[in-house]
C-alpha cells in the first residue's frame, strides 16, 4: 500500500507511509515507496490496525457487521455491562430518599450536572448515564 495515512497508536505513528505486506502480514512500514507485485494506492485513506468503539449500541450481528465496514475491530457494549455498578450508585439515592433528602432516584438523575430532562429516556439509559458520570473525571 502506498501513500496512506498510517496510524499505529502503539508506536505513536500517524503519518503518510507505504506498507509492505507479505503472506497476509505487515513486513515493512516506510516513508519511501516500496516495491511489490501489487501496489494499492491508499492516498486519502487511513491504514490502521483497527478501531475500538468505546460506546457501542450495535448489540447484534448486523450491527457488528456494519461496524466492521467502518474498520471497528473491537467494540465495548456498555449499556447492559454496567448494570451492577448502576445498582450500587442508585443505592445511596434510595437511602437518601428514605430520609427525605430527595424524592426519588429519578429526581436525583434529573438533576445531575448537564441533565435537563430525562423524560422519554429508557431506564437503561438513565442508569448507564449515572454510571458514566460517576466513573469519569
Amino acid at each position: 500500500m502506498a501513500n496512506g495515512r498510517v496510524i499505529d497508536p502503539e508506536r505513536g505513528l500517524d503519518g503518510i507511509r507505504s506498507v509492505g505486506i507479505r503472506n497476509g502480514r505487515i513486513e515493512a512500514i516506510s516513508r519511501t515507496p516500496l516495491r511489490g507485485r501489487k501496489v494499492l494506492d491508499a492516498s486519502g485513506l487511513v491504514v490502521a490496525p483497527g478501531f475500538i468503539d468505546l460506546h457501542s449500541h450495535g448489540q447484534d450481528l448486523p450491527g457488528a457487521r456494519m461496524q466492521a465496514f467502518d474498520g471497528v475491530t473491537t467494540s465495548l457494549e456498555l449499556e447492559a455491562g454496567a448494570a451492577r455498578r448502576d445498582a450500587q450508585l442508585l443505592s445511596p439515592a434510595r437511602s437518601k430518599r428514605q430520609v427525605g433528602r430527595i424524592r426519588s432516584a429519578r429526581h436525583l438523575l434529573r438533576h445531575l450536572r448537564g441533565e435537563r430532562s430525562l423524560k422519554g429516556c429508557r431506564t437503561a439509559h438513565r442508569q448507564s448515564n449515572l454510571a458514566y458520570r460517576h466513573s469519569t473525571p
